[in-house]
């Protein structure tokens, strides 16, 4: 997929500026290795894939309006992964999205 070619350079250009900047290569401690490994495939590989394979089906502009919904999957995983609530403004948030993005899925 094309998306691992981007992240792919994006990962070199970024060492390559660090170390030509002199800053030290540090790897997380072996403790949060899985954590990067499911920030990886969860939101880029599996989000972005899902987004692309959704563009097939959809409008771009039904698609690019239900991307602002991404909050709400951060918001909700927040809440049994880390304990934090979400504030008293998200459901207000996530209704306004919503509604959004019905309005735009309804439209010609």
């Amino acid at each position: 997929s094309w998306i691992v070619l981007v992240f792919g350079i994006g990962a070199v250009v970024c060492f390559g500026s660090g170390a030509a900047a002199g800053a030290p290569l540090r790897l997380p401690p072996p403790a949060e290795w899985l954590w990067v490994v499911a920030l990886v495939v969860f939101p880029t590989l599996l989000g972005h894939g899902l987004m692309n394979r959704a563009l097939r089906c959809w409008r771009g502009q039904v698609v690019g309006v239900a991307s602002t919904g991404q909050f709400l999957f951060a918001g909700l995983f927040a809440w049994p992964l880390f304990g934090e609530l979400p504030s008293v403004w998200f459901p207000l948030g996530a209704a306004l999205v919503v509604a959004g993005v019905w309005i735009v899925a309804k439209g010609k």
